[in-house]
C-alpha cells in the first residue's frame, strides 16, 4: 500500500484531471478530538478566536495534491489501513501491534509530517529565502548582465510550485527506515487536561540540542531527535533517540502521565508548531488563550543560511550553502517523566551512518524511476 501511494506521488501526470477537495490531515484522525465526530473545536491563530466547525472542512484544499481522483483514492486506502492500526492502539491503550503494522505506522507518521500545508509552505519559503540570498550574485554574473537581468528584476521573481506538499510527502514517506532505531512510547494521559492537536500534528523536536546549536537538529537521522504525535485527547505516541532520553515505560511500552503541567507542556508543542489552527475536544478557553500569548513569539521560524566554504568546481569555484530553520526555544527538560542523558554525545550529527547511507542508496535507485514518469 505504501508503495502504491509512493508511485502515485511520483507520477507528475496525476496533476491533471478533475478538481476535488483533498485533506492533508485525515478526517478519521480529527474525529478522535471531537465530541460528536462531526464538528470540532478550533482555535485559529489569525483570528485569535475559538469556535466550532465541521471536520469535513478542516485541513483541506481543492486539488491540494493533484487533480487526479486516483490520488485521493490511494490516500484513502492508506488512511484506512492506518486507521485500523491506530484504532488497535487506542482500543488496547498500548503499542500491541506486529512488526509490519509498526513499519506502516512509522511510514504514516512521517507521511503525515510531510503532507501538510505547513510542510509545503515551509519548503517554498526556504527555497525563496535561499533564492533571495543568491539574487545579488546572480545579477552580478556576466550572463545576467548581457541579458539585462538586473537585481531589480530578480527581486520581482518568486519561485513557486504547483503542489509543494507532493515533494515533502514523498521525501517523508520514504524515510521511515531512518526511524527504526527510535524508541517508541505510548503516553497515556491520566491528568485532568486533555491533549490538543493542530493542522500540523506531528512535531519533530530535539530537546538535547535545543538552543545549543544553529538550526533545529530535527532531521530524521539526527542525534537527539524526538517525534510527538497526539492520537487522541488521552493518548500520544512519542518516538525518541534512546541514547539521549529515557522514559520509564512499562513492559507494554506505555507510561501514564498524571500531572496537568506535563500535558500542558506537551500541548505547547502544538501551539508553537501548528500552522493555522489548533483542534481540541475540551480545553479551558482562558488556558488556551494564555498559552498562545505566552508562546506566540516562538512561532516565528526564520530561515538560516550559512556558507560552508568555497570549493573547486571544474574550472571555477562553487560555494556550498546550507539552509535550515532557526530554533524555537522550548524547554521540555521540565517534563517530569523525561530524563535527558547527561553523558550523551555533545556534538550534533547522524545517529546511524550505516542506515543513512543505505537509505540514500535506496533514494538514488528510486529517483531515476521518478524522472522517467514525467
Amino acid at each position: 500500500m505504501l508503495k502504491t501511494v509512493t508511485n502515485y506521488l511520483t507520477n507528475r501526470s496525476l496533476l491533471k484531471g478533475m478538481g476535488q477537495n483533498q485533506h492533508y490531515v485525515p478526517q478519521f484522525y480529527l474525529r478522535s478530538f471531537s465530541t460528536d465526530h462531526i464538528n470540532i473545536s478550533i482555535f485559529n491563530f489569525g483570528r485569535l478566536e475559538i469556535y466550532r466547525g465541521p471536520i469535513s472542512k478542516q485541513c483541506a484544499k481543492p486539488n491540494f495534491y493533484s487533480r487526479n481522483q486516483e490520488v485521493e483514492s490511494a490516500f484513502s486506502q492508506l488512511e484506512s489501513k492506518i486507521a485500523s492500526i491506530v484504532k488497535k492502539i487506542i482500543d488496547k491503550q498500548g503499542l500491541s501491534i506486529d512488526g509490519e503494522e509498526y513499519a506502516a505506522l512509522l511510514s504514516y507518521i512521517l507521511f503525515q509530517s510531510g503532507r501538510t500545508n505547513k510542510a509545503g509552505e515551509e519548503m517554498l519559503k526556504r527555497i525563496n529565502d535561499l533564492f533571495s540570498h543568491l539574487k545579488p550574485d546572480l545579477a552580478n554574473m556576466e550572463e545576467a548582465k548581457k541579458l539585462g537581468l538586473t537585481l531589480d528584476l530578480f527581486n520581482k521573481v518568486r519561485l513557486s510550485h504547483r503542489s509543494p506538499a507532493v515533494e515533502t510527502s514523498l521525501r517523508a514517506l520514504m524515510s521511515a527506515p531512518l526511524l527504526f532505531d527510535m524508541q517508541p512510547t505510548i503516553i497515556i494521559n491520566a491528568s485532568d487536561v486533555e491533549f490538543i492537536t493542530s493542522d500540523s500534528p506531528v512535531v519533530l523536536f530535539n530537546t538535547y540540542f535545543n538552543g545549543k546549536t544553529k538550526g533545529l537538529q530535527t532531521g530524521y537521522a539526527s542525534k537527539g531527535l524526538q517525534i510527538f504525535f497526539p492520537l487522541t485527547p488521552k493518548l500520544m505516541i512519542i518516538l525518541y533517540d534512546p541514547n539521549y532520553y529515557t522514559i520509564p515505560f512499562k513492559e507494554d511500552l506505555t507510561y501514564a502521565v498524571k500531572k496537568n503541567k506535563d500535558v500542558r507542556r506537551l500541548n505547547g508543542l502544538q501551539v508553537i508548531f501548528g500552522f493555522d489552527n489548533l483542534y481540541f475536544r475540551e480545553y479551558r478557553k482562558p488556558d488556551l488563550h494564555q498559552q498562545f500569548t505566552d508562546l506566540r513569539k516562538r512561532r516565528d521560524e526564520k530561515t538560516l543560511i550559512e556558507s560552508m566554504g568555497i570549493r573547486p568546481y571544474g574550472e571555477n569555484y562553487a560555494e556550498l550553502i546550507h539552509t535550515t530553520k532557526d530554533n524555537a526555544i522550548y524547554d521540555l527538560t521540565k517534563l517530569s517523566f523525561l530524563t535527558v542523558n547527561p553523558n550523551a554525545e555533545n556534538s550534533p550529527g547522524v545517529r546511524n551512518w550505516e542506515v543513512l547511507i543505505e537509505h540514500r542508496k535506496q533514494m538514488e535507485r528510486m529517483i531515476p524511476k521518478r524522472r522517467s514518469t514525467s
